[in-house]
């Protein structure tokens, strides 16, 4: 069964907006084919420097992925989900929580064994913790 994936765009600036969309999108279709996911849902958001909190297609993705409207989600860079690697592991657990996979294009091809391995390593000290706050969430 192909997995149903989701595109999350997000553009820094107003300007020259159309083309930065259109080439996330492509990178991001482009990879997903190549690894025979079927997107079935586009979100994107101009950020203008806000933190995912205020971006309402990043948080509308959020509630969607806790519907499981999909199985994977899929950006180009890692910038676009945060502005770190904590930021990143700490989106990517709680996907994760919501079952669904975050793939990220560009790292996928480029990433170094010392990132990846960087990257494990926060997600597995992120992990519990957030799962932790999430459950507390729940029931404050």
């Amino acid at each position: 069964m192909t997995k149903r994936a989701a595109i999350y765009i997000c553009i820094e600036k107003q300007s020259q907006i159309e083309e930065a969309i259109n080439q996330q999108k492509i990178a991001c279709e482009n990879h997903a084919e190549s690894i025979q996911l079927k997107v079935v849902k586009i979100y994107s958001d101009v950020s203008h420097s806000t933190t995912l909190t205020q971006r309402p297609m990043f948080q509308k993705l959020l509630s969607d992925s806790k519907k499981g409207l999909f199985d994977v989600i899929i950006v180009q860079r890692a910038e676009n989900i945060g502005r770190d690697m904590l930021d990143v592991a700490i989106y990517k657990q709680r996907l994760m929580n919501n079952g669904v996979e975050l793939v990220i294009a560009e790292q996928t091809m480029k990433a170094s064994a010392e990132e990846r391995i960087q990257e494990s390593i926060l997600e597995l000290l992120i992990g519990p913790l957030i799962t932790r706050l999430e459950e507390m969430n729940k029931y404050a």
